[in-house]
């Protein structure tokens, strides 16, 4: 029996890895006040309890490259902001 990959095979799998570069790049955002990468956790958001109780889960990164990211307040400095009982901005 004869095993080989075809030519489209190979295009395909760098097609897939190229689409997984292109949306980190969309996804992951760079907060500069805490100085770390995150991102909205869809595969943990999306259980029936949380979409049920419309919780958001979140993802942060210590090591992740922060070049040419896009600076987005994440949502522990922005929960940050609101210390008062009345959700005002302090």
């Amino acid at each position: 029996m004869t095993w080989y990959l075809k030519k489209g095979d190979i295009q395909k799998k760098r097609d897939t890895t190229r689409l997984d570069a292109v949306r980190a790049d969309e996804n992951i955002f760079y907060c500069e006040k805490c100085n770390r990468c995150w991102q909205i956790d869809w595969e943990n958001t999306r259980t029936t309890y949380n979409r049920e109780r419309n919780i958001i889960l979140y993802a942060h990164y210590n090591d992740f490259p922060k070049y040419k990211r896009e600076r987005k307040e994440c949502n522990m400095c922005e929960n940050k902001k609101y210390h008062n009982k009345t959700g005002e901005k302090k």
